[in-house]
């Protein structure tokens, strides 16, 4: 049954979908569905998402009275983490003419984290080796195919533990004598999902 969500004549379910994602899942597809509970046809004018990354699509553009619909939206999160909200605007000629904002709140979870996520020398001080452990988030099958220090002078080495899903990051600068950041880039693959980098940062202060 639709809600509340009615502007003259078109009443949508909801305008708001939050979805938690789970690891790795980066590919989304929603539905927003709508009514015309006006006594005349209404013609979508405009649909328009706010960034590339969101499609939205409707079956057709015009819906006689009493007819209901779909609005279909993917979403693409390759490469982003965290929270990403997005927004559509959907315009229609209905009398008065109305624009109803459809939001998309997708929680986009991490493949891995690291612990600690900071690793810090003092300046002048002796450039003792340091470590951190990458840990492998999920169940998803997940291998490191690439550890790549953005500094050259920092050297850095990935050790396997008991754990199959945790690993030891050792880190070493090779001088202190002057500040400077860096981080360390560890290259995540999956059989089925496109790679993903952790990063490590390193620095001396």
């Amino acid at each position: 049954m639709l809600s509340h969500f009615a502007r003259a004549e078109i009443a949508w379910e909801r305008t708001m979908i939050h979805h938690q994602a789970a690891v790795g899942e980066e590919a989304f597809a929603f539905d927003f569905a709508f009514s015309n509970r006006g006594p005349k046809a209404v013609t979508f004018t405009r649909i328009k998402p706010d960034c590339g990354c969101t499609v939205a699509e409707l079956d057709k553009f015009t819906y006689a009275p009493g007819e209901s619909g779909t609005l279909h939206v993917t979403f693409d999160g390759e490469g982003l983490i965290g929270t990403q909200e997005k927004s559509i605007q959907v315009t229609a000629d209905d009398k008065p003419a109305t624009t109803t904002m459809l939001t998309l709140r997708v929680t986009l979870t991490f493949w891995s984290k690291f612990e600690p996520a900071l690793l810090t020398w003092p300046v002048r001080r002796e450039p003792v080796e340091q470590s951190a452990v990458l840990v492998l988030l999920g169940t998803e099958p997940l291998r490191v195919i690439e550890l790549t220090p953005s500094d050259a002078t920092f050297t850095a080495q990935l050790k396997p533990t008991s754990d199959p899903r945790k690993f030891v990051v050792t880190v070493q600068p090779g001088s202190t004598a002057q500040a400077h950041d860096a981080t360390i880039r560890v290259k995540l693959q999956s059989p089925t999902l496109a790679a993903r980098t952790e990063l490590l940062v390193v620095r001396v202060r």
